[in-house]
Parts: C-alpha cells; sequence; structure tokens
C-alpha cells in the first residue's frame, strides 16, 4: 500500500514538528517498535536541512526540522519496523519558503 507524500512548507529560520503516521500502513494492533533509517535529500535548490531525533508514539514518528534556503525542495524519507516485525517506509516533502 502506497500513500501520498505529505508536504510541510516552513521558513528557514522556523524550527518545525514534521509528522509521519504510519496507521495506514501496519497491520491492525502493530505499532511502530523502532525507526531504522532517517534521512533528506535535496531535491531542488540549494541549502541544508537538520533533522532530530525521532520521536516515536504509536504509529507515529516524530521528527524536529530546522534550517534550509529559501526556495529548496527536500524529501525526507522514514523507515521504522512495527512490533510483528514488518519494515515500512514513508517519504515526505519539506518546501522551505521565505515569506
Amino acid at each position: 500500500m502506497t500513500t501520498s507524500p505529505q508536504t510541510l512548507i516552513k521558513q528557514p529560520a522556523e524550527n518545525r514538528l514534521y509528522d509521519f503516521d504510519f496507521v495506514n500502513l501496519l497491520p491492525a494492533g502493530a505499532s511502530v517498535a523502532s525507526v531504522e533509517h532517517l534521512a533528506a535529500t535535496l531535491e531542488d535548490g540549494t541549502g541544508e536541512i537538520k533533522l532530530g531525533t525521532p520521536v516515536i508514539s504509536g504509529t507515529r514518528v516524530q521528527v524536529r526540522v530546522e534550517g534550509g534556503s529559501d526556495g529548496a525542495l527536500h524529501k525526507i524519507t522514514c523507515r521504522v519496523t512495527d512490533t510483528v516485525g514488518n519494515v515500512v517506509e514513508q517519504e515526505g516533502l519539506l518546501k522551505i519558503d521565505d515569506i
């Protein structure tokens, strides 16, 4: 099953939480046990973002995102293992927009 990537828009100076919800990718009753991979890839523009330590809460993973350059587009990839051993992955987009 695939889900459309979530898009978060933030300004360069903002420090924001990005939320991945795996509820539609996990079997009934399962939750996220661990984050196996978390990375940001620059898709368009220039600059880097900083990803904080991921926090697991049930079927969700939150990560704090900071930095970035105006006009940049980043892809954030989060791969997790659930409580029954499945490994699933989601990707999201982060647009930096200095408004």
